[in-house]
């Protein structure tokens, strides 16, 4: 008869392997549990950072408003307050954060008509316009001026600040923030009925008013260093404005 012969472990063996499978299967649920928390979290934070960016875009927006040459045009702001934007101008603003900060930013030149509330602020490249409620023009293009027709106007920059009434006018060229009475306010605004009138403005910005306003491009024949005061409408033709504007000096103007 054979003899079949069977191999006894001693429980010892058993025991230290059981141990040693058991322990390294807990190291490896540890492990794996770590690594799945730790994926949850980023996971978690990139969902949430995405959902704050999803608020935060909103409240940043700026909605801005091109008038191309040529053109005029009016608005109304959030509050109320009245904008007329004037030809080659760019008016700025952020909407949703209008009732905490009513803010505009400014390049070009825009009457304004305040409505009252919390301060109102016109910033642009040279100054700031802070009123409360009121209307008054500000002028931003090579040179700044800032004309106030009701209330009170304060104009300031990083170094001086200036207080302006109805019929006053604060002027920035480039050094010196002065303010001064004016008689002929209303002429400052005349372009919102499409008139134009200069006193001794020199020829090359009254050029850059016609190329504005007509949407054309005036061919110079030479450097023109001189002062000009006179008048035109939009409904004058462009070409006889141009006319008119060279004869004093001699020079020929004409349309490119």
């Amino acid at each position: 008869m054979k003899t079949e012969s069977i191999k006894i472990e001693p429980h010892w063996v058993l025991s230290k392997e059981f141990i040693w499978e058991s322990q390294f299967a807990q190291l490896q649920d540890s492990a794996n549990s770590r690594f799945c928390t730790k994926k949850i979290l980023q996971i978690a934070s990139a969902v949430a950072a995405t959902l704050l960016l999803a608020l935060l875009i909103p409240a940043f927006y700026t909605n801005t408003i091109d008038v191309a040459f040529g053109e005029h045009k009016s608005i109304e702001l959030p509050d109320g307050s009245k904008v007329d934007i004037n030809a080659g101008s760019s008016l700025s603003y952020k909407p949703l954060l209008w009732k905490v900060s009513r803010k505009v930013q400014l390049e070009g030149e825009a009457y304004f008509e305040v409505a009252k509330g919390s301060a109102f602020t016109v910033n642009s490249k040279a100054a700031s316009v802070l009123v409360l409620g009121t209307s008054f023009n500000v002028y931003a293009r090579e040179s700044f001026r800032a004309t106030c027709f009701s209330g009170q106007v304060e104009v300031f920059n990083l170094a001086q600040s200036v207080i302006l009434s109805p019929n006053m006018q604060a002027s920035f060229d480039g050094a010196q923030l002065e303010s001064h009475n004016i008689s002929t306010a209303l002429q400052t605004i005349g372009w919102k009925s499409k008139q134009f009138s200069f006193d001794a403005v020199p020829l090359s910005s009254v050029i850059a008013e016609i190329e504005r306003q007509y949407n054309i491009k005036v061919l110079i024949p030479k450097k023109i260093d001189y002062l000009y005061t006179g008048n035109f409408t939009k409904l004058d033709d462009p070409k006889q404005v141009l006319e008119i504007l060279g004869k004093p000096f001699g020079i020929i103007l004409k349309i490119e």
